[in-house]
């Protein structure tokens, strides 16, 4: 999963270096800070969890995507003409409107789920 996660970053940031003109730009300082912290604690929760890292890395994902896909099939149930009204998109896409919004969402929330989960639980496992 950690594998997966850091080359969707990689490549985010090699087409972000290869569009930008500044390469001090904040979204890709930021994008090279999150690739260093899927490392760190990548790193640091397999050597804490050598056992059960990927059951906790895998639980955070599937709460994390039960939450996100939950949540727009109800928009698209109750909503689903309305909502794509409202971001002014075309009422015949309705499904594709809400398809994209859940990508271009779930990735990064699936991502920063994997680390503030390790971090908790590291946290956790330190105390007791």
């Amino acid at each position: 999963m950690w594998v997966s996660t850091l080359l969707y970053l990689s490549y985010d940031l090699y087409n972000s270096l290869k569009l930008a003109e500044d390469i001090f730009n904040i979204s890709i300082i930021f994008k090279f800070i999150l690739i260093l912290l899927t490392i760190l604690i990548g790193y640091f929760s397999y050597k804490k969890f050598k056992e059960n890292a990927v059951e906790i890395i895998m639980a955070s994902v599937v709460g994390t995507l039960t939450n996100t896909l939950g949540v727009l099939f109800m928009i698209y149930i109750f909503y689903g003409e309305r909502f794509v009204k409202l971001i002014g998109g075309d009422t015949q896409l309705v499904g594709k409107a809400i398809l994209t919004l859940g990508i271009a969402n779930g990735i990064p929330e699936v991502i920063v789920a994997m680390i503030i989960v390790s971090g908790v639980v590291i946290g956790l496992k330190k105390k007791a």
